[in-house]
């Protein structure tokens, strides 16, 4: 994998001639091949009945497995189903999160 980011870096470095353009222009296809299961901060907020705004707490807690691509958040649904199993109930739909 790292040898192929390489090579995509450098295919775009040639095009584009800019380091900076090049960087993104990988980022931009990495993006392109993510899996399209993974849900969003929104969706899983959804899921879980919390804002938006928790879920970014939980991911940058580390409570919640997520991974970055630059400033997005993508959360697997395996990972958020082992936050909802692991994550004592106080009540139907609700979530200790943060320990407060």
């Amino acid at each position: 994998m790292k040898t192929e980011l390489a090579n995509l870096y450098t295919r775009y470095l040639k095009s584009a001639g800019d380091p900076k353009a090049a960087a993104t222009l990988v980022l931009a296809h990495l993006a392109s091949q993510a899996p399209t299961d993974n849900l969003s901060v929104k969706q899983a907020a959804k899921q879980l009945g919390v804002s938006a705004k928790t879920v970014y707490a939980l991911c940058d807690s580390g409570q919640l497995r997520h991974s970055r691509l630059g400033r997005v958040i993508r959360i697997q649904p395996h990972d958020l189903q082992a936050y909802m199993d692991s994550a004592p109930h106080q009540a139907a739909g609700s979530y200790p999160l943060l320990g407060i």
